[in-house]
């Protein structure tokens, strides 16, 4: 996962610079689409380098776990979205950026909380490392980490392809319909 994190942030980066010149993007809305992009790009990030942890609800059997942090990481979102839309301050598009990342650093660190508590016997011995099985896990979980990133970008991309095909405002009249 931080080696697909460390490729995928060279082309995440140039989206986020260049995304005036990619995207229609309405006078003046620029550098706050920008901020926008840069916060969702952290959010993948930190989901992506969590995912990892997450195996611990399901190798203890304990995915009631896992819906309570889920459950946790919502709470999170939407108390964070009231106070930022709520408390006086203006409303944008970067507030729910900022609510995204905290509560998807929120439910990482419970995840690896979690981990380091439903699974205690496993530990990283670099000394105990087989390497034709460590390669094995790798793999799968490259592909789990990619499927989970389709998702993602099959969902953002539809929305990018549609300000492309349709600009920014036919988008919002597409959206509301």
């Amino acid at each position: 996962n931080v080696l697909m994190c460390s490729l995928l942030l060279i082309p995440m980066g140039l989206f986020v610079a260049f995304s005036n010149r990619i995207l229609s993007i309405p006078v003046g809305m620029a550098g706050e689409l920008r901020v926008f992009f840069a916060l969702i790009l952290a959010t993948v990030l930190v989901n992506a380098l969590a995912t990892a942890f997450g195996s611990a609800y399901s190798v203890s059997n304990r995915l009631d776990l896992r819906s309570a942090q889920d459950l946790t990481a919502v709470l999170l979102k939407a108390a964070i979205l009231f106070g930022l839309l709520g408390g006086g301050f203006s409303s944008s598009i970067v507030s729910i950026g900022i609510a995204l990342l905290i509560s998807s650093v929120a439910g990482a660190v419970i995840q690896i909380l979690m981990c380091r508590r439903l699974t205690p016997e496993l530990c990283l011995s670099w000394r105990q490392l087989s390497r034709p099985h460590a390669a094995r896990v790798m793999a799968s979980g490259f592909w789990y980490t990619l499927d989970r990133l389709g998702a993602f970008l099959m969902t953002g991309g539809l929305l990018l392809l549609s300000n492309m095909l349709f600009t920014a405002e036919g988008v919002g009249v597409y959206s509301v319909s």
